[in-house]
């Protein structure tokens, strides 16, 4: 169910920032790691086409916190 809302959801989206701090804060993430890797790094890529309606200032901190900790993550 996890993985389909997932994928499911675009990965422009703040729903997927969201969605991806909520799975963290439960404390499962580690079932979800390839597809949270794939989403935040396609974020990464694209973060300069996002929309105004995303960079709302708990958007923009929410994508920051999520990008620092998987680069955090990535070199320990």
């Amino acid at each position: 169910m996890v993985k389909k809302a997932l994928a499911r959801v675009p990965d422009h989206s703040s729903h997927k920032l969201e969605l991806i701090d909520s799975i963290q804060r439960l404390g499962v993430s580690y079932h979800f790691e390839e597809e949270i890797e794939k989403s935040l790094q396609c974020m990464h890529d694209t973060y300069l086409g996002c929309s105004s309606e995303d960079n709302d200032l708990r958007t923009v901190a929410l994508r920051f916190r999520l990008l620092r900790q998987k680069v955090t993550v990535s070199r320990v």
